[in-house]
């Protein structure tokens, strides 16, 4: 029991990693949409100036 327990969890040890590098890149990304996000209301408000 215990060995086909350690071995079902190496086997999904890569698809947590996966899943985990995904929603990191997919947190990057959405941070970096809201910075142009910020900096295009900057400068419209700038242009409004």
């Amino acid at each position: 029991m215990q060995s086909r327990y350690s071995s079902v969890k190496f086997s999904l040890l890569p698809l947590l990693l996966v899943v985990c590098a995904g929603q990191f890149e997919a947190a990057r990304n959405r941070g970096r949409h809201a910075l142009f996000e910020q900096w295009n209301e900057e400068d419209r408000h700038l242009a409004l100036l």
